[in-house]
């Protein structure tokens, strides 16, 4: 009883993850506001623009940094750095302040690694051969094939395959609450080890009825036959494939009509958290990400 309370707990958690802040029942008469961007990086005297779509109301979006020290930003949302730090840009309307979004600004130094913020200290920045090891073509074909076997509760339940950066086909399942209009958050879940994406189906049931579009997919190893761990360099390699995979589903995602972008969270259990600490490092796409039960990894 105590494993299935905790099981909702975090089903819970990451439905609220998922909603970023936003309702999931919104008025459409209501003025929205939305920044295009989740996080902006820019080094000192360089600039970057963000852009910010109003709905439901005459007034253009007025922009203000929370620290001109840091970072200023004119009306048109052109924002320069000023010295190395973070802080906020901020949208609003005039005629609602209660309307606003925000973007979170980094100030590099001209010419520092960009990922050295949220890297550990590793001996030095990453070299282009660390970045080259999760890098794929994102301008390939998905190739996605979907098989629908099920429609429960307003969720489509789906048998699916795509592209692998790695060569081969990755597999999975897709959990799509068609009943539900609107674009929906999206979700990567992935399962523990030995495990599969289909083990995961309760699960990813539960999220697709909250309203989020849920893809989970099986770990390499899951796609071969033989232990999960074979205490080799195999290990390693079947590992930095897992992560391009996992890329790859949040492409996927991104490609369906009725997914929201910019809200898409990751769920990994036992393997699939300890996986998910690497994923959330490489994947700068992701919304929010829960870690369950996670290790400490395995190579």
């Amino acid at each position: 009883m105590k494993r299935a309370i905790a099981r909702v707990a975090v089903l819970v958690t990451a439905a609220g993850l998922l909603g970023c802040g936003k309702s999931p029942v919104e008025r459409r008469d209501e003025p929205q506001l939305t920044i295009s961007a989740d996080s902006v990086t820019v080094g000192v005297g360089a600039s970057a623009s963000v852009a910010a779509t109003v709905l439901n109301n005459s007034e253009p979006a007025q922009f203000v940094s929370r620290d001109p020290s840091v970072a200023t930003v004119n009306g048109s949302g052109a924002i320069s750095g000023v010295a190395v730090g973070s802080t906020y840009v901020v949208a609003t309307l005039p005629n609602r302040a209660d309307v606003r979004d925000s973007v979170r600004v980094r100030v590099m130094a001209q010419g520092s690694d960009s990922c050295a913020v949220a890297r550990p200290n590793f001996g030095g920045a990453a070299t282009a051969a660390d970045r080259n090891l999760f890098a794929y073509d994102a301008s390939a074909p998905l190739n996605l094939q979907k098989t629908v076997e099920s429609t429960n509760n307003g969720v489509e339940v789906s048998a699916i395959t795509f592209d692998s950066p790695g060569g081969g086909s990755v597999t999975g399942m897709l959990f799509d609450p068609v009943s539900r209009p609107g674009a929906r958050p999206g979700l990567v879940l992935m399962h523990g080890a030995p495990g599969t994406a289909r083990q995961m189906a309760g699960q990813g049931q539960a999220l697709a009825a909250h309203g989020a579009v849920v893809i989970a997919i099986d770990a390499p190893f899951a796609r071969r036959s033989g232990p999960f761990l074979r205490f080799t360099d195999a290990d390693r390699a079947e590992q930095i494939q897992l992560i391009k995979d996992l890329q790859r589903a949040v492409d996927v995602l991104r490609a369906r009509p009725n997914v929201d972008g910019g809200r898409i969270a990751y769920l990994g259990i036992s393997y699939g958290g300890a996986m998910g600490a690497l994923f959330v490092g490489v994947e700068r796409r992701l919304k929010a990400a829960v870690l369950e039960v996670a290790d400490g990894g395995l190579v």
